[in-house]
């Protein structure tokens, strides 16, 4: 395998800027690039010393060797601390290549990773989840999911449905020898168990989608009741221009929040109405768009008017909060015909933030997000939720196939194949197109 490097830090002005290089010939490349004040490189040891380049100085950094297999790509590997000039990662880089390196791809310090062992594939997968998480959080889940809890948790799935195929293996392979009568009851209560476990993983993607995507907020409602001073006051900062004329907001406006956790995409939308202007006719349809994609929807009413019409209805699969805004104004609106129609009606002032942490405790609510709990076993992303869900068909199969009475042939099949799904989420048995993907998404440097 030949020897990669490539920044890890970003390609930005900085104080101290990091490259790493990994594979057999890390430790020549580091004899042409860096100088340091001892002639031996002591492993996992950082060094100071001066980086070459072109023949001179280029700069003074740290160096560390890390001899494998116990480095991050099990290969050697080596990671150079430099200053964050963009002149000096450049040249530091080139000599790095002209010694004999070549750029990374993608991914690839990771993928080397996972191909020598290091992680399984949800351990990877976790690496940039950790990279792109924006709570706390996100972070904490991201970290126990590299620190093995999905994995391990499926390995233990798995290694139940090894030992019960096995069996049936034996059963049907060697009828006639003495071997000890299955047990239907127990063979049928790990069956349930399995599958009822990975139903479990394969519906926390909810939520988990939720921990690192986030949300969407979608404020919605006629115009001029209050829509942008309601996202301002949830985000705390002047995001939308506010003002009494009705039809301001003529395209979509967001400000991020974090709820419990979990990061929302409050987005302020056009009023909804009947209108000729082009303009205001384009952010119309834009606010109805954005109400088919959203998670979660605020229904704004202005509380100073008569309630003529509901502007937004409930939505199946999507939480509907109807807001009723400008209490300080005093409210003439009928709420409680409101609450008719709307599971949840909260009372606010966007003008003076009463009402408004009401508001917030009913959102976090909705997005249901004290079922979040960061302790890594929850699935995070659609290639894992899409593996688990034919992994739960297979073992649901075989649980009612043994159910039936079908032969042990029937059921062997059924459970051997969910093993071999399981396998694609660690990495056990996926393929070089799957693999592709996944690593794809990693910057250069990791």
């Amino acid at each position: 395998m030949d020897t990669i490097t490539a920044p890890a830090t970003a390609p930005v002005r900085s104080a101290i800027a990091v490259l790493r290089i990994s594979g057999p010939e890390t430790k020549e490349i580091l004899q042409r690039v860096f100088r340091g004040r001892k002639k031996q490189l002591k492993p996992r040891v950082m060094h100071f010393g001066q980086f070459i380049a072109d023949g001179g100085i280029l700069d003074e950094g740290l160096c560390v060797f890390f001899p494998g297999p116990a480095s991050y790509t099990g290969e050697d590997m080596a990671e150079l601390s430099c200053h964050g000039s963009p002149g000096v990662i450049q040249a530091l880089l080139d000599a790095i290549l002209e010694a004999g390196a070549r750029m990374a791809q993608p991914g690839e310090f990771t993928r080397r990773a996972f191909l020598n062992g290091k992680l399984e594939l949800t351990q990877a997968e976790a690496v940039i989840d950790l990279i792109d998480s924006e709570t706390k959080a996100a972070a904490r889940n991201a970290a126990a999911q590299l620190d093995g809890a999905l994995g391990k948790r499926i390995d233990a799935l798995r290694t139940e449905l090894i030992g019960l195929s096995a069996h049936f293996g034996a059963v049907i392979d060697y009828p006639d020898d003495d071997i000890p009568e299955f047990i239907t009851e127990h063979a049928q209560e790990v069956l349930d168990r399995v599958s009822e476990s990975l139903r479990g993983l394969r519906e926390s993607f909810r939520q988990g989608s939720l921990l690192r995507d986030g949300a969407v907020c979608v404020l919605a409602g006629r115009p001029n009741a209050g829509k942008s001073s309601l996202l301002n006051a949830l985000a705390g900062e002047e995001r939308a221009i506010v003002t009494p004329v009705p039809g301001t907001t003529r395209d979509v406006v967001e400000a991020r929040i974090e709820l419990g956790g979990i990061p929302v995409r409050l987005m302020d939308t056009a009023g909804l109405r009947e209108t000729e202007d082009p303009v205001e006719k384009l952010g119309v349809e834009r606010t109805e768009r954005a109400l088919r994609a959203a998670q979660l929807i605020l229904a704004v009413y202005d509380g100073t008017e008569a309630l003529f019409e509901r502007d937004i209805e409930e939505i199946d699969g999507c939480p509907v909060i109807a807001v009723v805004n400008k209490e300080d104004l005093g409210v003439k609106l009928d709420v409680k015909t409101l609450k008719e129609h709307f599971r949840v009606v909260i009372t606010v002032s966007a003008a003076t933030g009463e009402g408004i942490d009401e508001l917030r405790a009913a959102m976090a609510r909705a997005l249901r997000v004290n079922e979040i709990i960061p302790d890594g076993t929850m699935v995070t992303n659609p290639r894992q939720a899409e593996v688990l869900s034919r992994a739960y068909a297979a073992a649901k199969r075989a649980a009612d196939a043994l159910r039936m009475g079908m032969t042990p042939d029937m059921v062997l099949a059924d459970s051997e194949e969910a093993v071999s799904i399981l396998g694609e989420l660690t990495g056990r048995s996926t393929t070089e197109d799957v693999l592709g993907a996944i690593f794809s998404r990693f910057c250069v440097g990791k």
